[in-house]
């Protein structure tokens, strides 16, 4: 049976997710979440998009973008595939690398996205693998609380979710 087709909304907001085949633990090895991330700075800046919210976890991935002229079937295609064919060569490997396509949801609404994004990135303190998201290398809120020095995350576009100035989004994000 054929899949759905996708429906891509030209500047829409997406929650993307996917998780590891058999729950492989491959953003444990820090190279591999390098790599990932790497490849993602590089997808973001080819197709425009805007990444509100981004967080590996050892098994699975979420981010939050908004997408550009580029349909994001594209950029996943890309950034997924591309990943799985270098981490399967780098290590011997062969078979799918991911559990199934990608999961895009449609963020409809401020409120929805505004809970996206802390969703996102209180996901690893959530999934018990630190006590404070600042303490997880791998997740864009160490940009938003300025810890790190070449950000993934259109900061600005992420506090403007929360409120209207700076301030006043720091505050209630």
């Amino acid at each position: 049976m054929p899949r759905t087709p996708r429906v891509f909304v030209e500047g829409g907001i997406y929650h993307v997710y996917n998780r590891f085949a058999s729950g492989e633990a491959v953003f444990a090895d820090p190279e591999a979440a390098l790599e990932f991330v790497e490849l993602l700075r590089f997808v973001k800046k080819r197709d425009g998009w805007t990444v509100f919210a981004w967080v590996l976890m050892t098994t699975h991935y979420h981010l939050a973008i908004r997408s550009r002229a580029v349909p994001i079937s594209q950029g996943f295609h890309y950034l997924q595939g591309t990943f799985s064919r270098r981490f399967n060569r780098s290590r011997g490997r062969t078979g799918a690398l991911w559990q199934s396509r990608y999961q895009a949801k449609p963020v409809d609404e401020q409120r929805y996205l505004d809970r996206v994004i802390l969703y996102i990135h209180l996901n690893p303190v959530s999934g018990g693998l630190v006590e404070r998201p600042t303490d997880h290398f791998f997740g864009g809120h160490r940009e938003i609380v300025k810890r790190t020095i070449n950000p993934l995350i259109d900061a600005d576009e992420t506090l403007l979710s929360f409120a209207e100035t700076e301030k006043a989004a720091r505050k209630a994000y």
